[in-house]
């Protein structure tokens, strides 16, 4: 049993000194008073920390987490895209290097992500990649903490990875490579029976309650200057059919929407090398992506940094399954806002969008344009630059929003009785906030993975214990 200053269960009110009792992988109870059939419980009182639900991580790039830096945007997003990819080939020297290379970069991250108190994790996925490289890294966290923690409780599976494999066909080769690859993943991962089943009706969501390393396969079609009009509608159709998740990067830059639109820019010259004409000629707008998007059972916006007005409505329109991912800092490394593309860091506009309906999560892009995959400094950015936007509601953002959008088992982001007890700690300061969820956003506040946190606080008797005591 747990005792913290706060409960906080986001779609509830705060419980203030209330209590938490954890068992077998689930929250077995929280409240305010303690039920006598808990009486006998030993409990840990957790002083100056609040607990929320486990952080969900709505978009990153695992692969990029071997970088000490992010790669320098000081030119534009086109020579940035070049670094990249000089990155990726001076990083694997040799192909008999590159599995090894590319698997370390991802136990890495995983790492990184849980030491955040981050619980799942949608990944962008490329090849090379295995779903065991993922299960092997999450399995030796959760092996790890029961050594460390052996009075503590530990969830079985502490955190997990949703790959979304990115799919590229700016030429006949790149095309056959990267849906070969996620036909054999889907394949692959089918008969293991290892992913999760097809989500159907409401049902048999309610009933899906395994919670495993790795989420069920998505798709990412990258963008509109890798990806076409019709490799955009193969995914959708996949989507629709299997009930899978499809992210796509969409107005994320100025010099993308020059390209998509012209064909002029810096993107000219970076994609001439690659492009043949057919992917030329199918090439179409922003705005049919978004129309084929909202097809899908569900859909990711990532960035959509240069959205129109008209096209920001019809993402109002269609919240129930679309989303925008917002990066902070990666919006930030970038300095987009300025209509001339040049370097200048303006806020982005949350509240107007949200006032439009259109539904925000919130991601952490990755090393390549951020300093590290620490999803609650994103939280705080956001908290820091956007003023009109409710401390609550950007909780939300990375807690019981996209658990609920994204239809995550066994209750992964909810803090509820019956759901997964994979939580996160929020170390508090002593600065005085409007609220406890202002306060819980401050710059000084840190997380944790609940186990971590418990660790090192000693038990005391329980409840029925203190009692005969006296």
């Amino acid at each position: 049993m747990v005792r913290p200053d706060w409960l906080l269960p986001i779609e509830r009110p705060p419980i203030h000194q209330g209590f938490l009792v954890l068992s077998h992988d689930q929250i077995q109870y929280l409240g305010q008073d303690l039920p006598s059939q808990f009486e006998h419980v030993p409990q840990i009182r957790l002083a100056d920390y609040a607990i929320l639900p486990g952080l969900i991580n709505s978009h990153c790039h695992l692969e990029f987490s071997d970088l000490a830096l992010p790669i320098s945007a000081e030119k534009s997003f086109a020579s940035w895209i070049q670094s990249v990819i000089r990155h990726r080939a001076t990083a694997t020297p040799a192909p008999s290097e590159r599995m090894s290379l590319r698997r370390a970069a991802m136990d890495q991250g995983i790492k990184e992500s849980y030491d955040c108190g981050v619980r799942w994790v949608v990944d962008m996925t490329t090849s090379p990649w295995q779903a065991e490289w993922v299960e092997t890294s999450v399995l030796a966290i959760a092996k790890a903490a029961r050594s460390w923690a052996k009075h503590v409780w530990v969830p079985t599976i502490p955190i997990s990875v949703q790959p979304c494999i990115e799919l590229v066909d700016v030429n006949e080769t790149r095309l056959e490579q990267t849906r070969s690859f996620a036909l054999s993943l889907y394949e692959s991962r089918d008969q293991q029976q290892t992913c999760l089943s097809p989500l159907g009706p409401t049902s048999q969501l309610e009933a899906e309650s395994s919670i495993r390393p790795v989420g069920r396969l998505g798709l990412a079609p990258h963008s509109p200057y890798t990806a076409s009009t019709e490799l955009t509608r193969w995914s959708q159709r996949k989507s629709f059919e299997q009930h899978r998740l499809v992210a796509m990067h969409l107005a994320e830059s100025f010099d993308e929407m020059q390209w998509i639109e012209k064909q002029v820019g810096p993107f000219e010259s970076l994609m001439r090398p690659f492009v043949n004409e057919n992917y030329r000629s199918g090439l179409g707008s922003v705005t049919e992506r978004l129309h084929c998007l909202s097809q899908s059972w569900r859909s990711l916006v990532v960035h959509g940094n240069y959205l129109t007005d008209s096209e920001l409505d019809y993402l109002g329109l269609a919240f129930e399954k679309m989303a925008i991912v917002h990066c902070p800092r990666t919006y930030a490394h970038f300095g987009h806002g300025n209509s001339d593309g040049q370097s200048m860091v303006t806020r982005y506009p949350m509240q107007e969008r949200m006032q439009m309906g259109v539904r925000h999560f919130l991601g952490t892009d990755s090393r390549a344009s951020n300093p590290n995959l620490n999803l609650w400094s994103e939280a705080q950015s956001v908290r820091a630059t956007q003023r009109e936007v409710s401390s609550l509601d950007i909780l939300r953002m990375i807690t019981t929003d996209p658990a609920e959008f994204l239809r995550l088992p066994g209750g992964v982001g909810r803090f509820q009785v019956g759901s997964q007890a994979g939580l996160t700690a929020v170390k508090l300061n002593k600065n005085k906030a409007a609220t406890i969820y202002d306060c819980l956003l401050s710059p000084e506040t840190t997380t944790h993975p609940l186990e971590k946190v418990l660790l090192n606080e000693p038990i005391s008797p329980a409840a029925s214990e203190i009692e005969k005591l006296r």
